[in-house]
């Protein structure tokens, strides 16, 4: 099955959206932490 290029592009940039925003809600403290620790 082909699909157009534009759903595509889309589909992987809801779910690179996602997994942003997923990572930033559940991770939020554990990555300022980390980045002070760096």
């Amino acid at each position: 099955m082909v699909k157009p290029r534009n759903v595509s592009i889309y589909s992987s940039w809801v779910e690179l959206r996602l997994i942003v925003r997923i990572t930033l809600n559940n991770d939020q403290e554990t990555s300022w932490k980390n980045s002070l620790l760096l």
